[in-house]
């Protein structure tokens, strides 16, 4: 499944609090795939 790009997400900081498992894990995923520094 491919889904939106945001440009505005390179390079930013992200904090996600629980991003080892579950729907935190798939946040981080999406995250890293924009290209943000989480």
């Amino acid at each position: 499944m491919q889904g939106a790009i945001y440009p505005s997400l390179k390079d930013r900081t992200i904090l996600v609090t629980g991003g080892g498992s579950g729907i935190g894990e798939a946040i981080v995923r999406q995250f890293v795939g924009q290209g943000s520094r989480v």
